[in-house]
């Protein structure tokens, strides 16, 4: 549906979009102004959520989301080379049109060849521990779209963990048929190089573990990075020592 024929669905609700910068402001303007347009009529705010040093994904998010005051809430991937305005569009129709939805995860096709951690690692797990979510696309997608009441009813993992986190969670309080997905196309997102994938594949193991009930040792990722004529070992414990379960609905942050 386009923008003006979802203005209608909406109602009297409110939308807010949540953007991280996690790749610095000149990344996400971009993102920014793709959306900018939509103020006043379909998108009712938006918040860029700066993470500031040392901040990870799930703090980040947490913490935006206690700013924001919409009904419905987006977050949108920051690090898009070439952001699509009807993005934000195709995330919101499921929630707005199908009475039940909760969670829309939004998938895309990337041409150079992303979703590593998705096809090497999640999707083996899934098939194994939790086949239900065998027909999600993308189910650690930064993309999503989710009801304010489901969001802060939901404690918010942290690290990389957060988005399998959040959609494990909205299948255990509501079933797998409140999770819609919505496809973003073709689009080209800033790569990580393999070394830094490690951890952030560690802290989504550890979440998705602990949300079936199955306990993690909690262990250090060891790698061993090429260095000179050797290797050099750098060992990663699954989320910073000050981290923890965001619950939401606790947030006092301020507006970014």
């Amino acid at each position: 549906m386009t923008p003006d024929e979802l203005v209608g669905r909406k109602g009297s609700r409110t939308v807010s979009v949540v953007i991280p910068a996690f790749d610095g402001e000149v990344a996400v303007a971009a993102v920014v102004d793709s959306v900018a347009p939509l103020v006043g009529a379909l998108v009712d705010e938006i918040v860029i959520a700066d993470p500031g040093p040392r901040a990870e994904r799930g703090d980040v998010l947490w913490r935006a989301l206690g700013t924001t005051a919409g009904d419905l809430v987006v977050f949108l991937d920051g690090d898009v080379v070439e952001p699509d305005p009807a993005d934000v569009s195709r995330l919101l129709g499921p929630l707005l049109t199908s009475p039940g939805m909760q969670l829309v995860k939004g998938y895309h096709r990337d041409p150079t060849g992303g979703g590593r951690v998705t096809e090497l690692l999640v999707r083996p797990l899934i098939a194994s521990l939790c086949p239900e979510l065998g027909a999600i696309i993308a189910p650690i997608g930064g993309d999503l779209a989710g009801t304010r009441d489901l969001l802060r009813s939901i404690p918010f993992a942290p690290g990389h963990g957060v988005d399998i986190g959040i959609l494990l969670d909205t299948v255990a309080e509501h079933g797998i048929d409140a999770v819609g997905q919505a496809d973003l196309g073709i689009r080209e997102l800033r790569s990580r190089p393999l070394a830094e994938l490690g951890p952030v594949a560690r802290q989504i193991v550890v979440t998705l573990l602990e949300r079936l009930g199955i306990e993690d040792s909690q262990a250090p990722l060891t790698q061993f990075l090429p260095e000179d004529d050797g290797y050099r070992c750098v060992q990663t414990f699954p989320v910073a020592p000050r981290a923890e379960e965001y619950a939401c609905r606790e947030s006092h942050s301020v507006r970014t």
